[in-house]
């Protein structure tokens, strides 16, 4: 566990150390929301220079929380980009091509500054207690939402992100730990027997890992992957339409034991922040990875690998968990085949053919 104390303290230094440029998929409620209100808060006492980019499809939320992350870090930039439906690729495309331009446009007015992100935030999607619902490009909703579109949103960014003057830092926020079932064979989960809601969770958070492990490889010294399990969380989202009533019911009735037992928003934004602090640092430019025990240790069992499992409060998952659920996912060449995979969906969609794989 790391102490609140350490956090805040790292979190501090980074606001300090630069000028940022932030994205946040998924912004304008629940744990993206903490994230960027904290951001504002911590550089509105201390920070250089703040351009956030947030993103979602409430226009009356984003500019709730623009208004309060003004007021927080009045000198900072916070932008809204407008998403459509984000289980779809294609909107996803859009999405991420309007930041961009928007980066490009904003780096013209910054004196020697390159367009850039230094960090990138996703949380968007939420689970839906239904049965599979394939969107138009032939991708579950639910799993495109906690998956692909995610992971679409990191491939689209990464000219900007591998910009960055330090190893930029993507945190995706899911599940890691809940590792049970995973289905190598059926990677989009079309066989009936697969699908339900506990197994697509398992199945999305090692297809996470094991695609952030593919990524950080491919871009040494520039990118920091962190699949973040954040706990228990009040937000909204428990309060959804998309739940059972029953569970709903179940929920409000329990609300104050859940808020005591809870993160609140202040303590979740800040420990987010931290995944971004130089504590969970890319791999080296070689390659190859310090062994230094104050390293953390990285989802693939190598410390300061650049892809990391991170729960709740801080903590790395540990090697020998991580081991059991994945060593033998590896030796079989699985890192590689759920990259393909995805690229693949992703290549489909764009094309306008509908993904089958």
């Amino acid at each position: 566990m790391v102490s609140l104390s350490s956090v805040e303290a790292a979190v501090s230094s980074l606001v300090a150390s630069r000028p940022l440029v932030a994205v946040f998929v998924g912004g304008t409620s629940g744990i993206g929301q903490n994230t960027v209100r904290q951001l504002a808060a911590v550089h509105g006492k201390t920070g250089p220079g703040l351009r956030a980019y947030i993103v979602g499809r409430n226009k009356n939320a984003a500019a709730e929380t623009i208004a309060i992350c003004q007021r927080e870090c009045p000198k900072g930039q916070f932008i809204f980009v407008e998403a459509s439906d984000l289980a779809l690729i294609q909107d996803v495309d859009k999405t991420c091509s309007e930041i961009i331009r928007l980066e490009n446009e904003a780096a013209r007015g910054d004196k020697g500054q390159a367009p850039h992100i230094d960090m990138l935030y996703i949380s968007s999607g939420q689970f839906i207690w239904e049965k599979r619902t394939e969107t138009r490009e032939g991708i579950d909703r639910t799993m495109s939402l906690i998956y692909y579109s995610r992971m679409r949103c990191v491939v689209n960014l990464l000219p900007l992100l591998t910009a960055s003057t330090t190893p930029a830092h993507v945190v995706t926020i899911f599940g890691p730990g809940l590792e049970a079932d995973f289905h190598g064979d059926d990677l989009s989960l079309r066989e009936a027997k697969n699908q339900g809601i506990v197994n697509m969770r398992s199945h999305v958070v090692h297809m996470t890992t094991l695609f952030g492990e593919a990524l950080v490889k491919q871009h040494p010294g520039k990118l920091s992957f962190c699949h973040s399990y954040p706990g228990f969380v009040f937000t909204t989202l428990w309060e959804g339409r998309q739940l059972p009533w029953w569970f709903r019911a179940i929920f409000r009735w329990l609300a104050p034991l859940w808020k005591l037992l809870a993160f609140t928003g202040e303590e979740n934004g800040e420990r987010m922040l931290y995944m971004s602090t130089p504590h969970f640092p890319a791999s080296n430019s070689s390659g190859k990875n310090d062994l230094s025990a104050e390293l953390p240790m990285g989802s693939d069992g190598t410390r300061g690998s650049g892809a990391y499992a991170v729960l709740q409060k801080g903590e790395t998952m540990p090697a020998a968990k991580m081991d059991k659920k994945y060593a033998h996912l590896r030796a079989n060449g699985m890192v590689r085949k759920v990259f393909d995979h995805t690229m693949s969906a992703f290549e489909e969609a764009t094309a306008g053919r509908r993904f089958t794989g």
